[in-house]
C-alpha cells in the first residue's frame, strides 16, 4: 500500500471516528458537562482507537516500512484531517460571526487545545507503533 493511501485511510478513520464523537460530545456531554469537561471524557476514547489503528496500520505492513515511513505516513494523515476539518469549519460554526473568528476562538478555548494536543499524538502514533514493533522484533 503506498504511503498516501495509507495516510488517507488512517486520517479518514479518524475523521469519521471525530466526527461521529464529536457529535455526541457536542449533543449529550457538553450541555451536562461544558467544553473542556467532555473534551476530556472523549480524548481517551478516540485516542485509543486511533492507536490501534495505526498500530493495526503498520503491523500489516511487515517489515517493509522504515520509521520515517511511518511518521510520514502519521504526517500526511494530521495534514489530510486538518483539511477535512477546514473544509468542514463553514458547516460547524455559528452563522452570526465569521467562521476564521470562530476558528480562532474554538482552537484557543482550553478544549480546543487539547483536541490539538491529541491530534498531535494521532499523528505520532504510526511512527510509534513502528518503533514499539522494532523494539519487540
Amino acid at each position: 500500500m503506498p504511503i498516501i493511501t495509507a495516510a488517507a485511510l488512517y486520517a479518514g478513520f479518524a475523521f469519521a471516528l471525530g466526527f461521529l464523537l464529536g457529535v455526541c460530545r457536542v449533543l449529550l456531554l457538553e450541555p451536562a458537562l461544558g467544553p473542556l469537561a467532555a473534551t476530556i471524557l472523549e480524548l481517551p476514547v478516540i485516542l485509543a482507537l486511533t492507536w490501534l489503528a495505526a498500530r493495526r496500520l503498520v503491523l500489516s505492513r511487515g517489515q517493509t516500512w522504515t520509521l520515517p515511513h511511518a511518521a510520514l505516513v502519521g504526517l500526511l494523515a494530521f495534514v489530510l484531517l486538518q483539511a477535512a476539518e477546514l473544509a468542514l469549519t463553514p458547516w460547524t460554526f455559528p452563522a452570526d460571526r465569521p467562521w476564521a473568528q470562530s476558528l480562532r476562538e474554538r482552537t484557543l478555548a482550553p478544549a480546543g487545545q487539547l483536541g490539538l494536543a491529541a491530534q498531535l499524538l494521532f499523528a505520532a502514533f504510526p511512527a510509534l507503533a513502528r518503533r514499539l514493533r522494532h523494539n519487540q522484533a
